[in-house]
C-alpha cells in the first residue's frame, strides 16, 4: 500500500523489487518498506510560521526478502 503517484513492484521466488514515485509511506502487508520523516518547510511566501509535516519523497527503490 502506498501513497505514490505511480508503483511498479514484482514478486519473483519470495523478493519483493519496487520503484516508487512520489510517496510519504509504503507498506506491503505489516511491513513498512519507506516512511518519510517529519521535518520543516521554509518556504512560507505569505509571511506565515514554519510549516512541519512530511514531504514527498520523489523516488525510492529497492528490494526486500519476504518471510514465507
Amino acid at each position: 500500500e502506498s501513497n505514490g503517484d505511480f508503483v511498479f513492484a514484482s514478486l519473483i521466488d519470495g523478493e519483493l523489487n519496487y520503484t516508487i514515485t512520489n510517496l510519504t509511506k509504503a507498506t506491503y502487508e505489516e511491513q513498512i518498506l519507506y516512511e518519510g520523516r517529519p521535518s520543516y518547510f521554509y518556504l512560507a511566501f505569505d509571511g506565515s510560521r514554519d510549516a512541519s509535516g512530511i514531504g514527498k519523497m520523489r523516488y525510492w527503490r529497492g528490494q526486500v526478502q519476504l518471510e514465507p
